[in-house]
């Protein structure tokens, strides 16, 4: 949202700098860039993989768990000696990739029965989002080869060799905050240089609007260079997950207070669309106009209120909330073997680690090279239309891109724990709000057609609930808490932390 939009809206008119600084300050046309996805093959030193009686040990272990996680419906703890948290989710594969284990959030490794070649890698790891955004990169593909290091070993099985197989960059910016014009389909030739053949556009309908969430250029398909680039605000609201973004664009200067408001109120509905109706309720709670804050919520208080209307009337009164895109640039196992001969051998690292070592010791040269030599988006308007396009300047968002740091580079490390927190504490709120939905469908059921049911209290229905409970049900109970417990504390490592960040 642009700030001269802001400062036309009633919240801001009718309040004074000091409100307005607090709930609106953000840091226009931001970017700041990260590893989001980071995918690696494991191979051993091993000649025959599908024969090897090693293996074959190693797989009849992870057929009985993957058996009892499928036939149980549920994920199942394995190799505990090794790592509390490690397990099986059920009917989790990855192709020929039958086998699973791996870490909630952390990452997750898949393992192959039968290699269709001797050239194929019998181990394919994922490293999740989270665990690279707030673990740390270097961190986060340590932790998980060291684990399975430790597993093979089990098995007298060696890490000969690791290789890069997907790597998207990461870049979040709010200097795009229309996707649809920013991206006009006539000019897309004219605005880039690349060699990508394709492009694509997605969206939907908003009442009269047509929005568009999703633009990419090259084929998704392609063992190359893919570029997406979509609404990561609109992502995080509907998945419920990665909450901790919010968070990190709040420090960051991507968005505002009243952003981050906003967004956690349509985190807990899971429910983009419901995003107007919280900014109506921010005007409801800091709005001056008494006679707008009474009519706000007499339509929050209305379950039939439609949300069309809470759209049309936050129009004008608040900001619309500031849009956060990631533009992400896939790359893929056939861009970093162009690559060999022209990028040097950097890390001192000699190991099993060498080549992931040595992409991340030379993350600043990969981005340029991807930024300059791959994509480049360029001035096309005005005097520039006369230009060789070849020969056009890079246009200033793009510019920005390039010499945006990494989001390790920085932050401060003793904020990681207080991200952390802002996930746990939303998940935690999340579920709440889920139990406060079941325990109301529960009493309906239970009490379907009892003329007491409108006067039953919340401690009726709770203790109804837990009066249906047999053994068998308070089994799963204690399981499912342990298990909960667990999860917990991969996400806080052990720490729960609680409020706001206190910065000195």
């Amino acid at each position: 949202m642009k700030k001269e939009t802001i400062a036309k809206t009633l919240i801001y008119l009718e309040n004074d700098d000091d409100f307005n600084q607090k709930w609106f300050k953000f840091t226009a046309k931001s970017f700041i860039n990260h590893i989001d996805t980071l995918y690696f093959f494991i191979t051993p030193t091993i000649h025959h993989w599908n024969e090897d009686p090693r293996k074959i040990k190693l797989i009849e272990y992870l057929r009985k768990y993957k058996d009892y996680a499928d036939n149980k419906r549920e994920n199942m703890p394995i190799f505990e000696d090794i790592h509390e948290n490690l397990e099986v989710r059920p009917y989790l594969s990855a192709g020929f990739y039958k086998y699973h284990f791996g870490i909630r959030d952390k990452f997750d490794v898949f393992i192959c029965e039968s290699c269709p070649n001797d050239k194929t890698p019998p181990i394919f790891v994922q490293l999740r989002s989270q665990s690279l955004w707030l673990d740390g990169i270097k961190n986060a593909f340590d932790n998980a080869c060291d684990i399975v290091e430790k597993i093979l070993l089990k098995y007298t099985l060696v890490i000969k060799k690791v290789q890069e197989n997907r790597i998207d960059y990461a870049f979040h910016t709010n200097y795009i905050q229309d996707l649809m014009n920013f991206f006009p389909e006539k000019h897309l030739k004219n605005m880039q240089i690349s060699n990508f053949m394709r492009f694509s556009k997605q969206g939907y309908f908003h009442k009269d609007s047509v929005i568009v969430d999703y633009f990419t250029l090259g084929q998704l398909r392609s063992n190359n260079v893919f570029l997406r680039v979509y609404d990561k605000t609109k992502e995080v609201c509907e998945m419920q997950y990665k909450q901790f973004f919010i968070a990190i664009w709040l420090n960051e200067g991507l968005i505002s207070k009243f952003d981050e408001f906003v967004l956690k109120r349509v985190v807990l509905s899971g429910n983009w669309h419901l995003k107007d109706r919280a900014r109506c309720e921010f005007y409801a709670i800091y709005g001056l106009d008494k006679e707008k804050c009474n009519e706000i919520n007499s339509k929050l208080n209305n379950p039939d209120t439609p949300a069309v209307w809470f759209t049309d009337y936050a129009n004008g009164l608040v900001p619309d909330v500031t849009t956060v895109c990631n533009i992400e640039i896939q790359t893929k196992r056939k861009f970093y073997d162009r690559l060999k001969e022209s990028m040097p051998i950097v890390t001192e690292e000699d190991g099993y680690k060498k080549n992931i070592y040595n992409i991340y010791d030379q993350l600043t040269s990969y981005i340029q090279f991807i930024t300059i030599d791959t994509i480049r988006f360029i001035k096309y308007k005005g005097k520039n239309s006369q230009i060789p396009r070849s020969e056009r300047p890079t246009a200033d968002w793009w510019k920005r891109l390039q010499t945006s740091k990494c989001f390790e580079d920085r932050i401060d490390f003793i904020d990681i724990p207080y991200f952390r927190a802002y996930q746990y504490n939303l998940d935690e709120e999340i579920v709440k709000s889920m139990c406060i939905k079941k325990m109301a469908a529960m009493s309906a059921y239970s009490n379907y057609g009892s003329c007491d049911f409108e006067n039953l209290s919340v401690s009726d229905d709770v203790i109804d609930f837990v009066s249906s409970l047999n053994d068998n049900d308070i089994a799963k109970y204690w399981t499912a808490k342990d298990k909960v417990r667990k999860d917990i504390q991969v996400k806080l490592d052990k720490k729960r932390i609680k409020g706001e960040k206190n910065k000195s």
